[in-house]
Parts: structure tokens; C-alpha cells; sequence
């Protein structure tokens, strides 16, 4: 039996199971942590958490996006997504101290790490991103299954579900114009609810003075890396800018040049028959001037021997007459 896409379902139900045993057991982890704050002081790290397997549909469309072959041997090979954890945490200071948690515990093997947080995404997102290699023992064997692990705050969240709502899932039916727009309010909303979690943590975090001052040190070395990292992408834009346009500046001199070489060419050809119709026509003419000549002369020709025998023949007829 296949699948809307081509899988066999029950080769992929059976293929998916590690994934799953994975992030299941990461997941127990990550609860267990939390509780761990939880009982210790009022003050826990972590809203919610979100976990998804991917569906056979999106792992085709994925595979065959980045130019591989559908198949699930391609999907484990070429793909760290698979299974995938969402941890949702209150304020910014949580979520790298969720991050030192989890990058403690030797069993698990990080393979991949994005923190977009200092350096955001060119349209704004914010998150922090791992990829974990699991243990999962069978029978005989263990093997590290990848879960991605994405944490990011409140209000990063609901920016980046806003984002794909309005900018993204919208962009085959709104205009340039009106993506451009959407995009410069949501980069403008993502600072606006920056600035608005960091006031609420200075007004729910009782820090002491010297605890405040080292938390703000940090956020602004942090800040510091995201304006940074945000002067590099604009030196990065404006740097492929002008490749762009020394590109579209080759393209039309070398458009330009062909044109001229055209009409060179095409000029080149018009002369050549101009020339060539003016010889045939010279040459024609001379052949008309000698037919004309030759004709003339045979006239006379004819002529002047026709007189002869017309005089040759008076004589004789004087001679006969005799």
C-alpha cells in the first residue's frame, strides 16, 4: 500500500519509530528539567512545550526541494528535522539557560547549532536552534537518531507565527509592493516586542543590583552581536547588490556589443551585395555595349560584302554583254 506521495505506510510507520523513541525520551528530559526548577524556586524557564513528527508528505517535498530522490534511505542520510522539539521559555535568559542545560548532558551528541537570537534571520526571526543525536538501543545495537531542537521566547514566537501567517503563507496572492511592506512592519514589531519582554523581565526578576547590572551586560553584548550581525547581512546585501548590477552591466555591454557586431555584419553583407549588384550590373552593360558593337560591325560587314558582289556581278554582266 503507498502513500499520497509514493511511501509504502507501513515502511514508513516502521522506519519513524526511532525518530519518535527519541524525541520521546528528549522530551521526558526536558520535563523533568523544568519540574527540577519548578520545586526548587518559583522562577522556571519554560511556558510549553511542542513536539512534531514529520509527515511522510513534507519529508518528499523536502528531499525533492533540495534535489534528492524521494526515498526514506535520502530522508535519514540528508535530513536532521525529522523529529522535532519546540520549547517555548518566558524571557531571553531563559532560553540560553535551557540551552547550557541540555548541551550538558553527555549522552546526547550535538551535531548542529544556530543561534539566531544574536544573529537573527535577514527578515527578523529569533530562536535558538540544536540538533541532538539521540541514543536509542534496539535488540543487539544503538544507534544517534537527530531531533532539532528549537528555543525561543514568548514573544518570538508569536512573531514568527504572525510572520509565516502574514508575510509567508500570503506571498504567492499579495503584490512586491505589499510583501516589502509586510516585511519592514514585522522587522519594525520584532524590535517593538524586544524591547517589551525585556521590561517585563526587569519587572517579574527580583535581581540585585550587581545581578542586574551583569544581566544587562550580557543582553547588550548580545544585542551588540545581533546589531553586528545585522551591519554584515546589510554589507552582504549591498555587496550582491553591486555584483548584481556589474553583472546586468556586463550583460548589456556585451548585449550592445553583439547588436554592434550585428549591424556590422549586417551592413558588411549590404555592401558586399551592393558591390556584387554593381558589377553584374557593369558587366551587363558591357556585354550589351559589345553584342551592340559586334552586331554593328557584322551589319557592315554584310554590307560592305554585299556591295562587292553586286559590283562583281555588274562586271560580269558587261563582259556577257560584249
Amino acid at each position: 500500500m503507498k502513500g499520497k506521495q509514493g511511501f509504502i505506510i507501513e515502511e514508513y510507520s516502521k522506519w519513524i519509530a526511532p525518530y519518535r523513541d527519541a524525541a520521546d525520551r528528549l522530551l521526558i528530559r526536558i520535563h523533568t528539567l523544568n519540574d527540577a526548577y519548578r520545586r526548587n524556586s518559583s522562577d522556571y524557564p519554560i511556558h510549553n512545550v511542542q513536539s512534531r513528527m514529520k509527515k511522510e508528505e513534507s519529508i518528499k517535498e523536502k528531499l525533492v526541494r533540495k534535489g534528492f530522490e524521494p526515498s526514506l534511505e535520502n530522508a535519514k542520510e540528508y535530513l536532521s528535522d525529522i523529529a522535532g522539539i519546540r520549547i517555548i521559555c518566558y524571557f531571553e535568559e531563559d532560553v540560553y539557560l535551557m540551552v547550557q542545560q541540555l548541551k550538558r548532558q553527555k549522552d546526547m551528541l550535538l551535531l548542529r547549532e544556530k543561534d539566531y537570537i544574536a544573529h537573527p534571520k535577514k527578515n527578523g526571526y529569533q530562536s535558538y536552534h540544536l540538533v541532538f543525536g539521540f541514543p536509542v538501543y534496539g535488540i543487539d545495537d544503538m544507534e544517534y537518531y537527530p531531533v532539532e531542537v528549537q528555543i525561543r521566547t514568548l514573544t518570538m514566537d508569536l512573531w514568527a507565527s504572525m510572520e509565516h501567517r502574514v508575510v509567508y503563507k500570503s506571498r504567492h496572492v499579495e503584490t512586491q509592493e505589499r510583501q516589502e511592506k509586510a516585511k519592514e512592519a514585522f522587522q519594525q514589531f520584532g524590535i517593538e516586542l524586544s524591547g517589551l519582554e525585556r521590561s517585563m523581565h526587569r519587572l517579574v526578576v527580583p535581581y540585585s543590583e550587581e545581578e542586574s547590572g551583569q544581566v544587562e551586560e550580557k543582553r547588550e553584548e548580545r544585542e551588540e552581536e545581533r546589531r553586528e550581525s545585522q551591519r554584515e547581512a546589510a554589507k552582504r546585501t549591498i555587496t550582491k547588490s553591486k555584483v548584481v548590477l556589474r553583472e546586468n552591466d556586463r550583460e548589456h555591454n556585451r548585449r550592445n556589443e553583439e547588436k554592434i557586431t550585428e549591424n556590422h555584419m549586417e551592413n558588411h553583407i549590404q555592401n558586399n551585395i551592393e558591390k556584387n549588384a554593381a558589377k553584374d550590373l557593369e558587366k551587363s552593360l558591357e556585354t550589351n555595349s559589345k553584342d551592340s558593337t559586334d552586331k554593328h560591325l557584322t551589319e557592315r560587314g554584310e554590307n560592305r560584302i554585299g556591295n562587292i558582289f553586286s559590283k562583281h556581278n555588274k562586271g560580269n554582266a558587261v563582259l556577257y554583254s560584249k
